[in-house]
């Protein structure tokens, strides 16, 4: 290690090595044409017009495809252990997964369940699952396990009922899923469980939701596009380091037109930089009857008028029915 931090040529050799290895695997007919048509799928095509890559998620052919990919990997790997491939990896409780490639919307991954990581988690908490706008077509590759299709139904978006169809989780079973309302809980895993998973998110921005199965409520909800992520993010991380400065493009966030979430973020971290011109902005909203923000930001400037007097001064026209 200590070579290695006085000359870290062997690293990037081998890194190089390893991404040589990947664009090889890429650049093959079979593999050409399956990311070929995940263009055309993260282009809005459907997932039936996309041949190529619909017969890739077939039990045998998501078999061979992972197969070519994996030779090419962990063959580059072995040769130079200290390499690093250019796929992006995550790790999220018992579920790891590595990005094989992504285009437009959509994303295609393989993805493993560690059964006794999955045991502990199930014991500790209460069971949720997320709910992710778009489709999903999910792969068994090997092992064996149990779940549940969860399905969310009618009810107000903070409490919704769902219903639960059993599903065995066996080595060769294809799954697709409208993720917007359907999500796969997993029960339980021998092992692990390897899967090629696809998903491509709604055209249309929408959040992430979490929610709690037993009681149908909803316990957490994120930005549904990364960029927006990372924007709500920087408007966080600029409103805790007190940049002033930054209200003009908070102000550009709120009058914007992203996602719901993320205008309301930077309209508080405004609120909490400078009182007066962050009120302002919510009365802007507040007045706009067509903003799906307005109804919130009438019944939030209510409420500050009612425990800050003085800010009943800066208030000016009428404000929409809540």
């Amino acid at each position: 290690m200590a070579a290695l931090r006085d000359d870290p040529s062997p690293v990037v050799a081998q890194s190089r090595a390893a991404g040589e290895a990947l664009d090889a695997w890429r650049a093959g007919a079979a593999t050409r044409a399956v990311l070929d048509a995940l263009d055309a799928y993260g282009a809005g095509r459907p997932l039936a017009g996309c041949t190529a890559l619909n017969a890739a998620m077939e039990p045998e052919s998501a078999r061979h495809f992972v197969s070519g990919v994996m030779a090419a990997l962990v063959g580059a790997m072995r040769s130079g252990p200290l390499g690093q491939p250019r796929l992006v990896s995550s790790s999220v409780g018992a579920i790891h997964r590595l990005t094989l490639a992504a285009s437009g919307r959509a994303v295609l991954s393989l993805a493993l369940v560690d059964g006794d990581a999955l045991a502990q988690g199930l014991s500790r908490i209460s069971p949720r699952v997320v709910f992710q706008p778009g489709e999903t077509c999910l792969t068994i590759l090997s092992g064996r396990g149990r779940g549940r299709i969860a399905r969310l139904g009618a009810g107000d978006l903070h409490l919704r009922r769902v219903a639960f169809l059993p599903v065995a989780l066996n080595s060769g079973k294809r799954l697709l899923l409208d993720a917007g309302c359907e999500a796969l809980d997993l029960l339980g895993v021998d092992g692990s469980l390897v899967s090629l998973r696809l998903h491509r998110r709604a055209e249309e921005i929408q959040p992430i939701r979490e929610y709690d199965l037993e009681t149908g409520s909803l316990v957490h909800q994120s930005a549904g596009e990364p960029r927006e992520s990372r924007l709500a993010l920087a408007a966080a991380l600029l409103g805790r380091m007190k940049r002033r400065d930054a209200l003009p493009a908070l102000g550009a966030l709120v009058r914007g037109t992203g996602s719901a979430e993320l205008r309301w973020q930077a309209l508080r971290e405004a609120l909490a930089l400078d009182t007066a011109q962050g009120f302002a902005l919510l009365r802007e909203i507040a007045v706009r009857c067509d903003d799906p923000l307005a109804s919130a930001a009438v019944r939030l400037s209510q409420d500050l008028c009612a425990r800050h007097p003085q800010l009943a001064a800066l208030a000016g026209d009428a404000l929409c029915p809540a």
